[in-house]
């Protein structure tokens, strides 16, 4: 606060109070007094100070801005700081444990009402795991060159496949296909007996 301070029409010296001040919003009162050589002391004029707030605050997020995990891990949230300590609104809700692109949003809106500017951090879910073979359902049976070809075997992944999988007998890829059941995660193909070399 800087004092503009005041006159008399005499020249009598002001004695000015500003002791209500403080630098916080409000308003505040700063007091002008003054006394002549007679002793005769004027009206008391008062100044009134209004201290506002127009700043908003200003969102830094802790890490990084795009931020990456492995589909099927927990979503860990790194937070974010205002530069006035206000506190951050932060929306997780578009985000899913699903393979993708989400916003995670944050925001901010300090005593005086005033709002940050949006910052987004971009989630992006990935899955980098191949898929692990965890059954293969060939009727229990043992083939041999004996045995009727081609025979249906099914194949189970400890996940959902989004597409055929490559998946090879012997070193000889296959090739499979959804087996109609309407789970992700079983495949069938249809696995032909090789014939024996030795007739």
């Amino acid at each position: 606060y800087t004092e503009l301070g005041a006159e008399t029409d005499d020249g009598s010296p002001i004695v000015i109070d500003s002791s209500d001040y403080a630098d916080t919003v409000g308003t505040y009162y700063i007091r002008y007094n003054s006394t002549d050589e007679a002793g005769n002391a004027a009206t008391e004029v008062i100044r009134t100070v209004e201290v506002v707030d127009t700043t908003a605050p200003i969102i830094t997020l802790n890490g990084p801005q795009h931020q990456t995990i492995e589909w099927g891990t927990e979503y860990i949230e790194l937070g974010a700081e205002t530069d006035d300590g206000s506190p951050v609104e932060i929306d997780t809700s578009e985000y899913f444990d699903i393979v993708g692109f989400y916003d995670i949003r944050y925001n901010a809106t300090d005593a005086s009402g005033n709002s940050a500017i949006e910052v987004v951090r971009l989630l992006e879910v990935e899955d980098s795991t191949n898929p692990t073979v965890v059954s293969v359902d060939s009727d229990g049976q043992t083939y041999t060159t004996n045995t009727p070809s081609p025979q249906s075997i099914v194949v189970t992944f400890d996940e959902d496949i989004a597409v055929s999988p490559d998946v090879s007998v012997g070193g000889d890829p296959v090739m499979v296909q959804d087996c109609a059941d309407g789970d992700a995660k079983t495949f069938c193909f249809l696995y032909v007996v090789p014939v024996s070399q030795d007739g």
